[in-house]
């Protein structure tokens, strides 16, 4: 008469919703898991991912019960999400090199990928830089994501 429990393993799932309506969707699976108390861990909005949440929960009945009849769910599929991918997705990424005024950087996404600036500041608030591009004939500004430019190795303003 062994009383000990055995653990229940939690595994994660994506599921496919309409892009631009993650928030919105698990909020309403939040709301639902509440109200019926169902085993679901966490609820997973990746921002790096359009059109995929990702649910904790301990087995796929908690997932088809609390994502039943929800709008705009794509498929009602889920797919099973590898523990290291998790730990990809909700790893902190440190806000960029310590950029100052001066530094000379990269673009390396978006429309002006492979241009050089010059950094005029950072706001780190917001997680922009703002630039002076150095390849054109006139004077031009741009505001990019901290996450879309990389410093140039000896043009850092302290070096």
């Amino acid at each position: 008469m062994n009383s000990e429990t055995t653990p229940v393993r939690r595994q994660f799932y994506g599921i496919s919703v309409t892009a631009g309506r993650e928030i919105a969707v698990a909020l309403i699976i939040k709301e639902r898991v509440t109200t019926m108390n169902l085993p679901v861990y966490s609820i997973i909005v990746p921002d790096r991912i359009r059109g995929m949440i990702i649910l904790e929960v301990e087995g796929l009945h908690a997932l088809y019960q609390a994502t039943l009849g929800v709008k705009h769910i794509k498929r009602r599929r889920p797919v099973l999400v590898k523990d290291d991918e998790i730990e990809q997705l909700v790893v902190v990424r440190p806000v960029a090199v310590q950029l100052k005024p001066g530094d000379i950087v990269t673009i390396i996404r978006g429309p002006l990928r492979g241009v050089k600036g010059r950094v005029i500041s950072v706001n780190e608030k917001k997680e922009e830089v703002e630039l002076s591009i150095l390849e054109t004939d006139f004077r031009m500004t741009t505001t990019v994501p901290l996450d879309d430019v990389r410093p140039i190795e000896g043009y850092m303003e302290g070096e």
